[in-house]
């Protein structure tokens, strides 16, 4: 957040002021969203979404947010400091939700656990901006994919395009929500 508040304002304006960019849209890399890999748990309940509950680690969003929000404020408020974006990574099927070779369990644990992420991500920027800001920010994976395909490891379902498909089918509609995250 610190890197980005001493950067991203001054890039924008200069992108827009000096070379004419009429849009400018700004993105802040927040990190990995976490998974069982980095100690949040997920569990079978049949009341949460896709039936699993899932632990929440609010750290990336608040450190991110709280240091750019600290330097907007600082600022006057200058609106070139609010982000537009916020960036994670996310390779579902590898390490971050297990370390079985292999990488295979239940989509709906991924499922259940963005869906989570986002709706709880969503409350802390609302929590640090304020609604008005807060609402605004929107989300994105900037590097995704179903599961991961590294020397060390690669998702199984790789092997299958109609399981690749389904994923993804789910990973949409997962995605769509209630239309606000």
């Amino acid at each position: 957040g610190q890197k980005y508040a001493a950067t991203m304002p001054a890039l924008k304006k200069y992108a827009r002021d000096v070379l004419g960019f009429r849009q400018v849209v700004t993105v802040g890399y927040i990190g990995v969203p976490g998974g069982p890999g980095w100690g949040q748990r997920i569990w079978r309940d049949r009341r949460k979404p896709y039936g699993y509950a899932c632990q929440y680690q609010r750290r990336w969003i608040v450190e991110f947010n709280t240091a750019v929000h600290a330097a907007y404020v600082a600022s006057g408020r200058d609106p070139d400091y609010i982000p537009d974006v916020l960036s994670i990574h996310s390779y579902s099927h590898g390490p971050d939700f297990t370390s079985r070779r292999g990488y295979e369990f239940d989509d709906r644990k991924v499922f259940a656990f963005f869906r989570n992420w986002l709706v709880r991500s969503r409350k802390e920027l609302v929590k640090i901006w304020g609604p008005t800001i807060g609402n605004r920010i929107r989300f994105s994976i900037s590097e995704w994919n179903a599961g991961a395909n590294e020397d060390d490891g690669t998702w199984s379902g790789f092997r299958d395009p109609a399981r690749v498909s389904a994923f993804y089918r789910g990973w949409y509609r997962m995605l769509q929500g209630n239309g606000r995250t």
